[in-house]
């Protein structure tokens, strides 16, 4: 009968450390769940963001192009090349 209640109460203190730690891994789990949350959404903030500045980089390309084979450009091309050799010997 000592046996038996040693070997009982061996069990029931095997059972309440694993219960412990299987709480423990839980928690664990929680936590670990909310930072991946937290994660994804910073990586669809991101590529939001990584959108609209690839939009508005696009946008200002097509505007220097536009600019650049403007008539206005075109026609200032020799003044700024003149500007630019006196600013280099200046």
């Amino acid at each position: 009968m000592e046996h038996e209640a040693a070997v009982l109460k061996d069990l029931e203190r095997k059972l309440k450390k694993a219960t412990a730690q299987a709480e423990q891994g839980a928690e664990r789990v929680a936590e670990l769940e909310q930072q991946l949350e937290r994660a994804q959404h910073d990586v669809v903030e991101l590529s939001r963001a990584l959108i609209r500045e690839t939009h508005l980089r696009e946008a200002a390309q097509g505007e220097i192009a536009d600019l650049r084979s403007s008539t206005s450009w075109r026609i200032t091309k020799p003044l700024r090349g003149i500007r630019l050799a006196i600013g280099r010997r200046g």
